[in-house]
């Protein structure tokens, strides 16, 4: 029957009452049967309606399933509350399931009509479905109806949107639908949803002046603070409509939901849920707002001033405004920043108004930054809500801001912004410690940033001078910055004060060092550079600024309080050392870049000694320094000044600075700092032999080295303790001067000095010189027997007769004589373990 349409329809209304007729009879009766029969009686239904009518249209068929959707949940309607059989029940059931699956089917239709203003007919869905849930007395049904009602409002909007007079119709009916919808469920989200079709509704009133092109989104800006405005007084209107108390937010909401319970109406409960979606929406549209007015801020500087700047600056005013009413009694930190940059963006807006510049954002942003601190003084001294807030970052908003704008900009000025903002920063005292000690630092260096700046750009805008010049005074810079900050902490102790802008002044001192290190580095580079080059023009800047640092340091060496630790003595002494060699460093700079000093080059180790001599001997306790750092100091310096000058020092500074140590030695009263002065005299007496020789007489360097040698073996006293190394060394130094002269000059001068040594031996009584100068006569006399046998072969055969006949009577002698002469040797033996 399907190729026929009339015999189709046919067959299908008979099929329909077939299966009626069985689901009737059948027992029990099933559900799936009286679902199946309502199924084929619709199939039939829109058969014949096809049948009959022939050419509609997909506008006229959601129509027609609109209307079977009305029919189906009217005849639900008329079921509600009636106890009839189980097939009523049944059929009840589903005209429910098949009216919701007719009205899906009207959509699709409705919506592949396009057109806008017949999508209204589709509001009859939702307005069936609530009417359902007002009447169903089924809690789960009524939720369901109510749930499926505000989806279907919200479909429907979709379908109307493009039509003006359509969507304000159907925004309106729709708002009014949702009054029933929130009373039957009294769920926040079926709130939020009404009150959102509501704004709709608002915002389409303002559609017709507004237009649609792309530049005209800041209208919308302003429309969309007058809705949060009209949405916090409709939240006011509630509040005095239930007598609710103005709580905050999160207070309110816990109070609701208290007051809810038992005691307070269900009016009251769906008033809360106003209230609360109220807040909802009204923070969306700020966020939003927020979003747009802060994405405008940002270009502020190319921004057009044209008809519609105006809603810029209306819209930042609404929301400050609509906020503060809002939040006036019951403020919290969220709150309290968001009018902090609503008006910092107004404040910028206002600017733009006359200017274009960026540097002048800047400094409004920094002078907003100032003010803000003195405001946040005087709340926190007020007794208002806002005073127990977080109000210490407020100022660091603007300051930020502030620093924002002036990154495009470096002029004369910029660097007082800079200042401005690390102010702020010093200013600021958040309650978190670590927090805060961060923003001190962070302010130091923002201070010493904008010096920096103020000094770089003076440099850049004049012409000529040199890297070493602009190194120097960026050192002079940092050492002035210390200086400083050093001597605001002395005069904060002076008055027993223990901290500064909220920082101990240990941290201050601290930041001080800092800088003196970085003044320190910097003079230095400069310092190499301007050696390389020497091209300086600054140079008395250099030098005084390096003197100035080493007087910081040495200064700071003194700071000491004699009950300390000793860890924090050695720390003062580091200083002491450190500045010292700092002025040396100066000195040698000096006399680098100043060629014109070289008048004083013969005489500067005798400069050198002189200075030594005077640090050595102030009592430097009394100025409140210890003494040990500076005699250390001045017991290197001569030393290292001659190591230093060696090519070209002279005669007189060596014994000058042989001299300086004689007296260090008995200053001290230790021999050992002799030593330096007898290795400068060696070094004399070598340089003197070289000269005068104009060769090199080793006998002379040998005899020199071994009287130095001698020197220490005989006036050490550890050595006095040590005989057996003392011996060694009398053998060494003697040793050294006897086998030179051996080599060098033999002859009379080898048998001279064993002689002496001789001499010296036994009446000093040291076995060292006895024994060298035995061996050295000897062996002299057997050097010159040698020479003289190779020189007269003859005698080699007399000496020999003699020597065999001395032998021979030696001998008979001994024999004879053996007992005396063993107890002889014994007893010279005795006698020589005693010597020295």
């Amino acid at each position: 029957s399907l190729a026929n349409p009339t015999w189709r329809s046919l067959n299908l209304l008979l099929s329909t009452l077939t299966l009626g007729y069985v689901a009737r009879i059948r027992q029990p009766m099933r559900s799936s049967l009286v679902y199946c029969t309502h199924l084929l009686g619709l199939i039939t239904l829109v058969n014949a309606i096809a049948v009959i009518f022939p050419n509609l249209d997909r506008a006229d068929w959601s129509i027609i399933l609109l209307i079977l959707t009305i029919v189906e949940w009217g005849f639900y309607l008329t079921q509600i509350g009636q106890k009839r059989g189980q097939v009523l029940t049944l059929t009840k059931q589903s005209c429910w399931y098949f009216g919701l699956f007719l009205s899906a089917i009207s959509y699709i239709y409705f919506s592949a009509a396009n057109s806008s203003f017949w999508g209204l007919i589709w509001l009859a869905v939702p307005g069936m479905l609530s009417l359902i849930a007002k009447y169903t007395p089924h809690l789960k049904q009524r939720r369901l109806a109510s749930t499926i009602s505000c989806i279907a409002l919200i479909l429907v909007q979709v379908l109307i949107f493009e039509h003006l007079v359509a969507r304000l119709l159907g925004l309106f009916a729709a708002t009014g639908l949702m009054f029933v919808n929130a009373f039957n469920l009294r769920r926040i989200r079926i709130t939020i949803i009404h009150l959102g079709l509501a704004i709709a509704l608002v915002a389409s009133l303002f559609d017709p002046f507004i237009g649609n092109n792309l530049s005209d989104y800041r209208q919308w800006l302003s429309v969309g603070g007058i809705i949060i405005l009209l949405l916090y007084q409709l939240r006011l209107w509630l509040l005095k409509s239930s007598n609710a108390p103005q709580f905050g937010y999160i207070s309110q909401r816990t109070a609701f939901g208290i007051l809810g319970v038992g005691r307070e109406s269900q009016n009251f409960k769906l008033v809360s849920k106003y209230l609360q979606a109220a807040d909802y929406w009204a923070m969306v549209l700020i966020a939003i707002a927020l979003v747009i007015l802060s994405a405008l801020s940002f270009t502020l500087p190319s921004l057009k001033i044209d008809r519609y700047f105006g809603h810029y600056l209306f819209t930042t005013t609404l929301l400050m405004g609509a906020i503060f009413w809002r939040y006036r009694q019951s403020p919290n930190n969220l709150v309290l920043y968001t009018i902090t940059w609503l008006w910092s963006i107004f404040a910028g807006g206002l600017i733009r108004l006359f200017v274009s510049s960026s540097f002048v954002l800047a400094t409004s942003n920094i002078m907003l930054g100032l003010v803000a601190l003195v405001i946040v003084v005087l709340l926190n001294q007020s007794n208002t809500p806002w005073a127990r807030l977080n109000l210490s970052y407020i100022p660091l908003v603007y300051a930020a801001w502030g620093i924002f704008w002036r990154l495009s900009s470096f002029n004369a000025h910029t660097g007082l912004l800079t200042l401005g903002a690390a102010f702020i920063l010093i200013n600021t005292q958040p309650n978190n410690y670590q927090i805060n000690r961060l923003f001190k630092y962070l302010g130091f260096v923002g201070i010493t940033g904008g010096i920096y700046e103020l000094v770089i750009y003076q440099m850049q805008s004049r012409s000529g001078g040199s890297v070493a010049d602009s190194l120097t005074i960026l050192s002079l810079v940092a050492a002035a910055i210390a200086f400083s900050y050093r001597l605001l902490a002395w005069w904060y102790r002076q008055r027993e004060l223990t901290t500064l802008f909220n920082l101990s002044l240990s941290k201050v001192v601290a930041i001080a060092h800092l800088h003196w290190a970085m003044s320190s580095i910097l003079k230095v580079i400069a310092a190499g550079i301007a050696i390389e080059t020497n091209t300086p023009s600054l140079i008395a800047v250099s030098i005084a600024t390096g003197f100035c640092l080493g007087a910081y340091a040495v200064i700071q060496g003194r700071d000491v309080d004699p009950d300390r630790a000793a860890k924090q003595k050695q720390h003062s002494d580091w200083w002491v050392y450190v500045g010292l060699v700092e002025i040396a460093a100066t000195v040698i700079y000096s006399r680098l870049i100043i060629s014109q000093l070289s008048l004083f080059d013969p005489w500067r180790l005798v400069f050198t000694c002189s200075i030594a001599l005077l640090i050595y001997q102030i009592p430097w306790s009394n100025f409140g320094w210890r003494a040990t750092p500076w005699q250390r100091i001045a017991l290197i310096i001569p030393a290292l000044m001659a190591l230093i000058t060696a090519e070209d020092i002279s005669n007189f500074s060596l014994v000058i600075t042989a001299l300086f140590y004689v007296r260090i030695a008995y200053a001290q009263k230790n021999m050992r700092w002799s030593y330096l002065s007898l290795g400068l005299i060696n070094w004399l007496v070598i340089r003197l032999i070289i000269i005068v020789q104009h060769n090199t007489q080793l006998i002379l360097v040998a005899g020199t080295i071994g009287l130095s040698i001698l020197y220490l073996a005989q006036f050490d006293r550890d050595l006095q303790h040590h005989r057996q190394l003392r011996h060694y060394l009398r053998l060494l130094g003697s040793s050294i001067f006897c086998i030179t002269a051996l080599f060098e000059q033999p002859g009379i001068i080898p048998g001279a000095i064993a002689f002496c040594l001789i001499l010296s031996g036994l009446g000093l009584r040291i076995r060292a010189f006895l024994f060298t100068g035995t061996i050295t006569l000897v062996l002299t006399v057997l050097y010159q027997l040698i020479i003289l046998i190779f020189t007269y072969s003859f005698l080699k055969w007399v000496v020999g007769l003699l020597t065999g006949i001395s032998s021979i009577a030696i001998a008979a002698g001994f024999e004879t004589k053996r007992d005396r002469l063993s107890h002889q040797l014994r007893s010279y033996h005795q006698q020589l373990q005693n010597w020295q």
